[in-house]
């Protein structure tokens, strides 16, 4: 990370919430608390010019160090040549600033009147449209961070979302100065009016505090949902750990709050003088300890802003454990056991929750419920518990295609066939002499393994070492490609019992691949996404009547929304000489039929049986091989009827995602 970028960010967002956080504070807090005190007022709009001064220098040096991240020249060239002017003028980044930067010249105008004015309403009206200008340039930064990447009602959200709490942090984060300067003018002066004006102005900062609290609980779990999105990207990635620091200081600010609004705000009311003294101080430290706190908060998301999400990052689990339900699918007496000792923690927490908060029989729900939750609360974990790898929750990112499939079955043949067999059953020529019996390759226990775990398997080997380890043998993509051809294989194993008839049963995906036709080249995936595809391997002369079946069928099948791929099975790069006729015809590499071929298995004992001369796949709109016929299986598509069914039913089914490990369940 970028040390000088994230400082400048930090300062901007910290001296841009000061700005808009003053202004709140006028027109919310102060107004109605102390309207009289001008002396307060001034030392506001004195910070106001000294934080808008920030915004500018900090965003200029934001913007410059942008401009050098996106060019990768030096930050003195990108100065000389005009970079950071295309940067300003051409980029999102820059039309934000183009806003703001008008927003600033208005706030500068608004600042030179309201500190001339004299009139209690022409302050009012100059703090209102101060706090409006500051409001508009503190929420327009949310259109620089990673929520206006995203796209859609989701990136609609997300933005929403980033600008209600950038406000949020400036009512809140932005207050906390002014209400020193007020507690401390309080405590300075003497008499009923100023205790008075302190215990108001607490008062409503408390209201706004939690206000402001609320909202960027909800805001944050929001944005945290879009940028990490699961519990290994908080953990195991560098966004997630800086949000979860961010979310423990966060914390410590929320208890500072607690403790001003329940124990120091009541005694500013007593007639005791030097009690309500002895709390405004108490309150001004702990304004002052809320503000530094911010700045650590501010610090954290000056790097957040230039860490990429964790939802983007492959996540390093920290733990030697995972937590997982397989256990209890076949085990009815674990399951209950898990739910009973779950229940009972969350009763021991519910305890302890009322003897926090209540006047009676505290010390005894605090035991009790402190009793129950560590008593029962281990045993779910221990029961769930399975081992774990730094690799646990990695996802492929590498597509299930044609070309990787056959790059991972060149590879298991050179480095895995010894052990597991060329069928992958675990029956190579070397297993009788190992002391662990390699695993089953086409089992269905495959797909029960995260992607993660396979891959640190392979990468660090197993079993104490019966399995070696290939991380210097082959690099991570090859390795996927590996975890791919695996998942393929062991999906055309459970896809064994595939027939002609279309249902509802789990269904492999089908290998991606590119393909030509005359008019122009594309990919399975995208025609699926535009309706039913049928996909056929066809062979010499014994095909020619099948193909010309379809032919006059095709403007038919288009109607039902069925788009017709057909390649030769021996050499599918050659295509037909009769372009006109067959124009359904397509070229592809030469491992798609050899792929595909893997879907033809009868059976998990039987061989793999040689391709036949004549298949048709059909696939659904989400890319799953969901029916398989050659000439003579029932319900028979030599029948126009009988496909059309089964395009109907095809389009009947529930969407499903594919699952990159090869199937789905609904």
């Amino acid at each position: 990370m970028d040390a000088s970028l994230i400082l400048a960010r930090a300062v901007h967002f910290a001296s841009a919430i000061s700005l808009a956080g003053i202004f709140a504070f006028a027109v919310f807090i102060l107004r109605p608390a102390w309207p009289q005190d001008e002396i307060i007022r001034r030392r506001l709009l004195a910070i106001a010019w000294a934080s808008l001064a920030a915004v500018l220098l900090s965003g200029a040096a934001w913007l410059a160090l942008e401009a050098v991240q996106m060019s990768g020249r030096p930050l003195g060239e990108v100065l000389d040549r005009g970079i950071v002017g295309t940067v300003f003028e051409r980029t999102r980044l820059g039309r934000v600033w183009q806003f703001r930067l008008g927003l600033a010249a208005l706030s500068v105008i608004g600042l030179v009147a309201g500190s001339r004015v004299r009139s209690r309403a022409a302050q009012d009206l100059a703090d209102r449209t101060l706090l409006l200008l500051s409001a508009l340039s503190l929420a327009a930064i949310a259109w620089t961070g990673h929520a206006a990447a995203a796209s859609g009602a989701d990136g609609r959200v997300e933005l929403a979302a980033d600008a209600a709490h950038l406000l949020a942090a400036g009512a809140w984060l932005g207050g906390l100065v002014p209400l020193a300067l007020v507690l401390a003018a309080a405590r300075r002066a003497d008499g009923l009016p100023a205790a008075q004006a302190a215990f108001t102005a607490t008062r409503r900062f408390s209201i706004l505090g939690i206000a402001s609290v609320a909202t960027l609980l909800v805001t944050g779990g929001v944005n945290a949902w879009f940028l990490t999105g699961s519990v290994p990207a908080l953990l195991g990635t560098l966004y997630g750990r800086l949000l979860l620091l961010k979310l423990a200081l966060f914390a410590a600010m929320i208890g500072l709050a607690a403790i001003n609004r329940t124990r120091l705000t009541p005694r500013l009311s007593p007639a005791d003088v030097n009690d309500k003294r002895s709390a405004a101080r108490e309150l001004q430290r702990n304004a002052w300890l809320e503000a530094m706190l911010g700045v650590f908060i501010l610090l954290i998301v000056g790097m957040l802003g230039t860490t990429p999400p964790g939802l983007h990052v492959q996540p390093t689990w920290p733990l030697p454990f995972r937590l997982s339900l397989d256990a209890l699918s076949d085990l009815p007496a674990l399951r209950n056991e898990v739910i009973a000792t779950a229940l009972l923690a969350a009763i021991g927490l519910v305890a302890i929750a009322y003897g926090v908060f209540a006047r009676r029989h505290r010390r005894w729900a605090i035991l009790v419920g402190l009793a129950l939750f560590l008593g029962a609360g281990w045993r779910p974990l221990e029961l769930l518990a399975v081992t774990a790898y730094p690799t646990s929750f990695y996802q492929s990112p590498v597509p299930l295609t044609v070309s990787s499939i056959a790059e991972g079955a060149r590879l298991y043949a050179a480095t895995c066939v010894a052990c597991h067999g060329a069928d992958g059953r675990g029956d190579g020529e070397a297993a009788r002499t190992l002391p662990v019996a390699p695993a089953d390759l086409t089992a269905e226990h495959i797909f029960g393994h995260p992607d993660g775990e396979l891959f640190w398997w392979i990468r660090h080997g197993m079993d104490g070492g019966v399995m070696p380890g290939f991380a210097g043998g082959f690099d991570d993509r090859a390795t996927w490609d590996l975890i791919n051809f695996i998942h393929a294989r062991a999906a055309g194993v459970e896809a064994s019992d595939m027939s002609a008839e279309v249902t509802g049963f789990p269904s492999p995906a089908a290998p991606d691949f590119s393909f030509a036709f005359a008019a122009g080249s594309s990919t399975l995936r995208e025609q699926a996404r535009r309706g039913a595809v049928l996909l056929i391997f066809f062979t010499l002369p014994q095909s020619e009547p099948r193909l010309e079946q379809l032919a006059r069928w095709r403007q038919q099948l288009a109607g039902n929304g069925v788009t017709l791929i057909a390649l030769s099975a021996k050499d599918p790069g050659r295509g037909l000489d009769d372009r006109e006729a067959f124009d359904f015809v397509a070229t592809a590499d030469k491992e798609v039929p050899e792929v595909y071929t893997l879907y033809e298995r009868q059976g998990r004992l039987a061989p793999q049986p040689p391709a036949a001369s004549h298949r048709e796949f059909l696939i659904d709109r989400e890319g799953h091989l969901r029916a398989r016929w050659r000439p003579g299986d029932q319900p028979d598509w030599d029948e126009l009827a009988n496909l059309e069914r089964q395009v109907s039913r095809l389009a009947a089914l529930p969407s499903a995602p594919i699952v990159h490990a090869g199937h789905v369940h609904y």
